[in-house]
């Protein structure tokens, strides 16, 4: 790597930052072609190795003469990269003295800026003051030609003065026609921005009738969520009402029908002794009772005799025998009384009216199923 001179540093720092980052480009692109030139330590190394081989090889005049021509055209190519690199040098200072007359020309523009500015400022002021006079001009006109009318109308020989005035007013129509000239130019900046202002006031309409839409829907939908709050609450005082009616309803039903089971077991506790001794032959031993086994309750059960053998009677009462779900009820009790007792279980279903297919099915797993018909 070519090392980098105090004073060539000092120049770089002094360039602008994109200069600068050129001017380090430039120089890492010299840096990788100086990777192929000779350094002068190598060079001292290679003098050493030199030294070394003549005191052991003499007769090695003629490879000494090429060696001894290539390093004196490494020698010559790093001269030549000396010599573009003070060219490099020279080119940063060009570069540095044309910055510094750019910024004193950039200096000099920035004050004739400001003047300008000032002027600009001072014909602002002027052209204040003369639109004040132009106010002032206007009112005496007014005012003179209320007393030109009330002299026109008062006094016929006042043409000379009106003379004398209508001089003085074609003099001030000069003025105010080179005011004008001047005004015209006022005039067309202003029209700019009046046209600039009415296209900002005409999206700030849009915005504005955006915004009444909006409101206005807004508006609407409260209304209408208003009224759909009042009929949800309507509704719900409707849904409360129907509610309680489908409780005391759901409460008559089920006493109701807790009526009718407890009427049909009342009757089952009379007729099934007989009924059971006469077409299946089992003599029914106890009373049978309704009980409560672990939080299950049995509709019916008793002991009872088979061919000598004591069993326990497990019933279920149901008004209407229609859904397979009143098998797995009273299956799962006979289990529960076949653990709690250690005895053979029988299991009855009384019903009003069972279905053709489900009293069969009971019937196939064993279970008896009477009709209270049948009795």
């Amino acid at each position: 790597m070519f090392p980098l001179k105090v004073d060539l540093i000092r120049k770089l720092d002094k360039l602008p930052v994109d200069i600068k980052e050129v001017m380090l480009s430039l120089m890492e692109y010299f840096e990788v072609l100086s990777k192929d030139m000779v350094r002068k330590e190598d060079f001292s190394r290679l003098e050493a190795i030199v030294g070394k081989l003549a005191e052991a090889q003499l007769n090695s005049g003629e490879r000494l003469s090429k060696l001894g021509e290539a390093v004196n055209g490494l020698i010559e190519s790093h001269k030549k990269a000396e010599a573009r690199l003070t060219h490099l040098e020279e080119a940063i200072d060009r570069l540095t003295e044309a910055q510094r007359e750019s910024e004193v020309r950039l200096s000099k523009l920035e004050e004739t800026v400001g003047a300008l500015i000032e002027a600009q400022r001072r014909s602002e002021a002027r052209l204040d003051r003369l639109e004040e006079a132009i106010g002032r001009l206007t009112e005496a006109q007014r005012e003179t030609e209320r007393r030109l009318s009330e002299l026109a109308e008062a006094q016929a020989k006042a043409e000379e003065r009106l003379s004398r005035l209508e001089e003085a007013i074609g003099k001030l129509t000069e003025a105010q026609r080179k005011s004008e000239a001047r005004l015209s130019k006022l005039e067309e900046t202003v029209s700019a921005l009046i046209e600039a202002q009415r296209k900002s006031e005409a999206r700030l309409d849009k915005l504005e009738e955006a915004i009444g839409r909006l409101t206005e829907a807004q508006r609407e939908s409260e209304q209408k969520i208003s009224e759909l709050a009042e009929a949800q609450r309507k509704t719900e005082q409707e849904i409360e009402k129907l509610s309680r009616g489908l409780r005391n309803l759901r409460e008559e039903v089920g006493g109701l029908a807790r009526s009718f089971s407890y009427a049909l077991e009342n009757e089952a506790y009379r007729r099934l002794p007989d009924y059971l001794r006469e077409k299946y032959g089992i003599e029914v031993l106890d009373r049978i009772i309704r009980f409560d086994l672990n939080g299950d309750e049995i509709n019916l059960f008793t002991r009872a005799k088979v061919n000598g053998e004591e069993v326990l009677l497990v019933g279920e009462s149901v008004v209407k025998f229609a859904h397979a779900r009143e098998i797995k009820l009273l299956e799962r009790k006979m289990e529960k009384i076949r653990k709690a007792y250690g005895k053979k279980v029988i299991g009855i279903i009384v019903t009003h009216f069972a279905k053709t297919g489900l009293k069969e099915k009971a019937e196939d797993q064993g279970l008896i199923v009477v009709q209270s018909f049948e009795w």
